[in-house]
Order: C-alpha cells, then sequence, then structure tokens
C-alpha cells in the first residue's frame, strides 16, 4: 500500500514539473512569436520555426533534468536524437496545423498558436514519456 502511494505521488509530482516547465515554454514561445510575426514582421511560419527550435533546445535539458529527473549522461546522445526526434514529428504537425487554420480557415494567426500548442502539449508530453525519458522498471523507486 506504502509502496503504491509512493508510486502515485511520484507520477503526478511528474506531471506537475511537467506542467509547470511547459507553462513556462508556452509563455516563452508565445512571447518570442508574437514578437518575432507582430512586431519584426517576420513571416508566421518562420516565426514559428524560429520559436520552435528555440523552445526543443531549451526544453531537452528542462525535460531531461527537471521534468523526469534523468541524470545519467551516458545516455545523452540517443536521447537527444530521440527527443529531437519526436519534437520534429510534433513539428510538423504544428506547422500543418497552424497552416490550415490560418490559410484554409482564415483564423487569427495568434489565435491559431494557441489552439494548436494544447494538442502539440498532450503529443508531447507522451512521447517524451514513453519514448525518450523512458524508465526502465529498476529505476522506479519503491
Amino acid at each position: 500500500m506504502i509502496n503504491q502511494l509512493r508510486i502515485l505521488v511520484y507520477k503526478y509530482s511528474e506531471l506537475f514539473r511537467y506542467g509547470i516547465v511547459g507553462g513556462l515554454n508556452i509563455v516563452f514561445s508565445l512571447a518570442l512569436f508574437w514578437v518575432l510575426e507582430s512586431h519584426l514582421r517576420m513571416h508566421y511560419l518562420i516565426a514559428n520555426t524560429v520559436t520552435w527550435i528555440v523552445s526543443v533546445l531549451l526544453l531537452f535539458f528542462a525535460n531531461k533534468f527537471i521534468v523526469f529527473k534523468i541524470v545519467e549522461k551516458d545516455k545523452l546522445v540517443v536521447e537527444m536524437f530521440l527527443f529531437f526526434g519526436t519534437r520534429a514529428a510534433s513539428g510538423v504537425i504544428d506547422m500543418a496545423l497552424l497552416y490550415a487554420l490560418v490559410d484554409v480557415f482564415s483564423f487569427d494567426t495568434f489565435l491559431s498558436k494557441c489552439i494548436v500548442l494544447i494538442a502539440i502539449i498532450i503529443v508531447n508530453y507522451v512521447t517524451a514519456k514513453l519514448i525518450v525519458f523512458r524508465k526502465s522498471t529498476s529505476s522506479v523507486k519503491k
């Protein structure tokens, strides 16, 4: 019973950390996108690409060390490759959805970016947890 409770607390604390890191990243990403698109007059897809690259670089380290608390550095290259690969896939989804909402359905670019972020957050958490930073059963604290 106590072991099950510890595992449950661990699962929720990870989700909480992901929410905090992700929330900060959303604020940062939206601010960067807004500055690039609105103030620097960068095309919205280019602004989205720049925002994506900067965010992925920052999030790799935040997810590894803060969210999933992976301290081992022996798998750093593999994890980085997997992280960038899964984020590239979600980046394609991001671009496609953003393009569809803005150019096909004529939604506002900033509103569209906010809508797309919701889908991307879910995809990114699942891929980070199940593919990139998965833990072996022996690494779960008992």
